[in-house]
Formats: structure tokens, C-alpha cells, sequence
């Protein structure tokens, strides 16, 4: 009896390992991933999980946008936080390719001085049962884990451009804020040049003390945009830096910022959004919910278990052999709710489909509409306004000297060739930064081949 015994213990122990071991076709998962690890810049596989990619030193001198952006996709905690996300579906996909363990019995009667009948003899039962998933469960938990990690896949691609196109925005940015500095020091030497020459001309008799004075007022206002301009730099530069988590270790920024040229068409670029993985992945969801309808079905068929065992004797020694089935009654719970419920979530899947759908062109329209309209105003302040604004200007500073015009009039030529600057470096900055919505929006470049400008 010992023998029989001791040949059951080893089958159970034997079955209960065999269970851990992971399907064939299981994903199998390394050792805990290195956090320093992301997807590639240019089209990463969905469903494979984040790729290894070298490590990039902080920039010092001059940062250029292809930096910035590797630095961004290797370091940016955002990222890194979503790119285990695929991590989490991959394990989840694991657990579910498992089958239940086995269920090891052991039941001991009338054993000792406490029996009710001595005249009865004590018995042991030792006994092995094993649920069997009916109705393909297990297959179809598969399919549905499958489709999760894809979903996962596709979720880290959309957040992988939404950090790129933060970081091209917030460069280009960083661009509009160097090119303001530069203008305000440029305007700020050209207003104290006209102030001495308010201070000559009133120093010559040639016009009244109270135009130094307005003089004075329109230089301390000029140097307080400088100054607002210097901070508004130095946010920028942090801003940008705070994608990679660091410190801005940079000097500059360099970038064609003035270098523009014609968008494609809506209409065109409107065929282009199927790459875009907002979209994209909405075919992946509905299948999902498929597959998850399949599931629930197959959970309304009852399960199965199996045991069988060995009752032994104490007296006379003898053991027989048990078997048994246990199997629910599907009376009442058929899981009609889990049916209905996924049911209802394949419906909303087709809504929330064609919302995002919307949701994509409504900003692919607004993108073009901006970048078509900041294009318009460049070109024309670059080949007509400026220009113009500067000439006047200079007409009307050679004027002042000679006494044909008013300090008035000096003024407002000066605040028009101000205006015109800043005004340039607004419209280069918006037409940029829709620039990279559209291509955010489209997967590509949204420019056309023989339309650039300088």
C-alpha cells in the first residue's frame, strides 16, 4: 500500500509541474526591461515591444531637432511608462495561455481511537482531478490577448508621435523665442540710436524737450520686451529639455526656422490618415471585441472535471480504485449579461471608430487651414512689409534729421518696423507648429517637393 501510495504522490507532483510550463506558442518574456528602452524613431512593429537604442549623451553647444527628438524618444518617463504598457499585455498574454492546475485530494475516515463503530475499518482516499475547459476557452482567451497586445502596440505608437510632435512644437518654439531675442536687441539698439538723435536734435534747438522725453519712454518699454523676451527664452530652452527629463545643457537651437514652403492639399493628405494609429487601431479594437463576444459564449458552456484516485483500506488492507465528474448546470447563469455586455461593447467600438475618425479630420482641417494661413502672412511680410517697414524707417530717420518730419511720425515708423519682426517670427512659429500637427496627423511630410522657400 506504501508503493501505491508513494506512485500517486509522484504523478500529482509530476502533473502540478508539468502545468507551469508555458504553451508553445506563448510570448515569452525576458528578465524585468530595461527602462532605457524604446521603440524606434521611424516605424516601429506594434505588437514586438519596445527595441534597444543606443544611449545619447546630453547635447552641449548647438541642438539640432534630430537630436532633440532621439533624445526624447530614449529618456522621456511618459514614454518609458507607456512602452511597458505592451510589457503588461505581453505578460497578461502569458497568464491566459496557461491551462488550470490539478487538484490533488486527500480525505481520511474514522481514523485513530475516535471512530464511531470500531468494529469499521478506517479508509484513505487520494485522489487527482483536472478541470477541462470546454467550449475552446482557452483558445479564444488567447485570441483575445493577442488582440490587446496589439491594441497596446498601437496605443504606444500614437503616444510615440504625440512626443515627438510635443518636441518638434516645442523647438520650434524654442526657435520663435531665439529669433525674438535677437530682433528685440536689434530693436533696442536701433530705439536708443533714435533717442540720441531726439537728444541732438533737442540739444540743436530743433525740437521740444518733451519729445527726449517720449524718446526715453518708447527706449525703457522697448528694454522691458527684451527682458520679457531673455526669460521667455530661458523657459523655452527648459521646456524643452524637461521631454528627456534634464537639465537645458544646450547654447542654442538650430533649425531652418524661415525655410517654408506649400502644404499639400486636405483633400489629398485627408487619404493619408489610415497610417495614423488613432485610426489604425480601431480596426484592431473591433476585432478584439469580436474575438471577446466568441469568448463569452464560450464561457456559457459549463465546464468539465475529471478525478480519479485510490481508496485504500485500513482493514484488511485493500485499496479500489475512484472516479468522478462534476459538471455545472447551466439552469440560470448561461452568462446571457457577459454576452450582452460584450455585445453592446462591439457597438460602441464602431461609434467610438468613426468619432476618432472625425475627431482626425477635424484637426487635419484645422492644421492645413492654420498652416495655410500662417504661409500667407510670411510670405507676404518677408517679400512686401518688411521691406517696405525698413525703407520707410530709414526714409523717415533721414527725414527727422533734416526737419521734415515730426518725432510722431518718426514713431510710428518705428513701431510699424517692429511689428513687422515680430509679426514674421509669430507667423513662421504658427506655420511650423501646424506644419507638425498635419504631419503628425498624416504619418509623413505634408510639404510639397518643389515649393520650398527661403
Amino acid at each position: 500500500m506504501r508503493k501505491t501510495i508513494h506512485i500517486i504522490l509522484s504523478a500529482a507532483v509530476i502533473c502540478s509541474c508539468g502545468c507551469f510550463r508555458p504553451a508553445a506558442h506563448a510570448v515569452h518574456i525576458d528578465a524585468p526591461a530595461d527602462l532605457d528602452r524604446a521603440p524606434s524613431a521611424t516605424q516601429p512593429a506594434p505588437h514586438t515591444g519596445p527595441a534597444e537604442l543606443p544611449v545619447i549623451e546630453p547635447p552641449v553647444g548647438k541642438l539640432t531637432l534630430q537630436k532633440a527628438l532621439a533624445l526624447a524618444l530614449i529618456h522621456n518617463p511618459q514614454l518609458k511608462s507607456n512602452a511597458l504598457d505592451i510589457r503588461i499585455a505581453e505578460a497578461d498574454r502569458l497568464q491566459t495561455s496557461l491551462r488550470p492546475n490539478p487538484e490533488l485530494e486527500f480525505v481520511a475516515e474514522e481514523v485513530g481511537a475516535g471512530r464511531r463503530n470500531a468494529l469499521e475499518p478506517g479508509e484513505t482516499i487520494i485522489a487527482l482531478s483536472q478541470l477541462v475547459e470546454l467550449g475552446g476557452k482557452r483558445q479564444k482567451r488567447i485570441r483575445v490577448s493577442e488582440l490587446e497586445t496589439r491594441l497596446a502596440g498601437m496605443d504606444y505608437e500614437a503616444r510615440r508621435l504625440d512626443v515627438l510632435t510635443e518636441v518638434h512644437t516645442r523647438f520650434v518654439e524654442l526657435l520663435a523665442a531665439q529669433q525674438r531675442v535677437d530682433v528685440m536687441r536689434r530693436i533696442e539698439q536701433l530705439a536708443e540710436k533714435t533717442a540720441a538723435t531726439v537728444d541732438a536734435q533737442v540739444d540743436a534747438g530743433r525740437t521740444s524737450p518733451v519729445e527726449k522725453t517720449r524718446a526715453q519712454i518708447q527706449l525703457s518699454d522697448v528694454r522691458i520686451q527684451r527682458r520679457q523676451a531673455d526669460q521667455n527664452l530661458d523657459a523655452a530652452r527648459r521646456t524643452l529639455a524637461k521631454l528627456w527629463a534634464a537639465d537645458a545643457s544646450f547654447d542654442e537651437a538650430v533649425g531652418d526656422f524661415e525655410t517654408t514652403g506649400l502644404i499639400v492639399s486636405a483633400d489629398t493628405m485627408r487619404g493619408w490618415i489610415e497610417s495614423n494609429p488613432d485610426i489604425a487601431r480601431w480596426a484592431i479594437e473591433i476585432e478584439q471585441r469580436q474575438a471577446a463576444i466568441e469568448l463569452e459564449k464560450a464561457r456559457g458552456i459549463p465546464d468539465i472535471t475529471l478525478g480519479g484516485g485510490v481508496q485504500v483500506f485500513d482493514e484488511p488492507s485493500e485499496t479500489a480504485a475512484v472516479f468522478g465528474a462534476r459538471i455545472a448546470l447551466p439552469l440560470f447563469d448561461a452568462n446571457q449579461g457577459g454576452r450582452r455586455a460584450a455585445a453592446y461593447r462591439l457597438a460602441r467600438a464602431g461609434l467610438d471608430s468613426q468619432a476618432a475618425r472625425l475627431r482626425i479630420e477635424t484637426r487635419l482641417v484645422t492644421a492645413h487651414r492654420d498652416a495655410a494661413n500662417a504661409l500667407t502672412r510670411v510670405e507676404e511680410l518677408r517679400d512686401h512689409v518688411l521691406q517696405n517697414a525698413a525703407e520707410v524707417f530709414e526714409a523717415m530717420e533721414e527725414g527727422y534729421r533734416g526737419g521734415k518730419f515730426e518725432y510722431v511720425d518718426l514713431l510710428d515708423a518705428q513701431r510699424t518696423l517692429f511689428d513687422a519682426r515680430l509679426q514674421y517670427i509669430d507667423a513662421l512659429a504658427e506655420y511650423h507648429t501646424a506644419r507638425a500637427e498635419l504631419e503628425r496627423l498624416v504619418g509623413g511630410d505634408v510639404q510639397q517637393d518643389s515649393s520650398a522657400n527661403q
